[in-house]
């Protein structure tokens, strides 16, 4: 049977994400709270075909980890000339209220730390 898991990540390491894992039918099959990356990222078995991770796993063109920087003098700039990601927009459109990523974001460690998990569950 398919496994599939969710990630509501925190900023901080320091407190505590939900991490949910859901089987095909689909219905709970475990429920916890994990602190670190590491800790999260083994929460899941290798056979989950698909986590969800509430957090955006990517910035808009032209711009990169450097821009997240809690003081960053990066040189980047987005490419495109409207705010957000296509996937925004489209939510926006749709009558959804998003969270637009960008340099000046008053969240950046949580952005980072989506960024991050994204990378090390590819990773495992």
């Amino acid at each position: 049977m398919s496994l599939y898991g969710a990630i509501d990540p925190t900023a901080s390491q320091k407190k505590w994400s939900a991490c949910a894992l859901l089987d095909g039918k689909p219905s709970l099959r475990d429920l916890g709270r994990c602190r670190g990356d590491g800790e999260i990222v083994g929460f899941f078995p290798k056979t989950v075909w698909a986590i969800g991770l509430d957090a955006p796993c990517s910035l808009p063109m032209g711009l990169n980890i450097c821009c997240l920087q809690d003081h960053s003098r990066c040189a980047c700039q987005p490419i495109n000339p409207w705010k957000g990601r296509a996937c925004e927009r489209d939510l926006v459109k749709a009558g959804f209220r998003v969270f637009y990523p960008s340099r000046n974001a008053f969240c950046k460690g949580w952005l980072r730390r989506g960024l991050r998990l994204k990378r090390m569950l590819e990773e495992a």
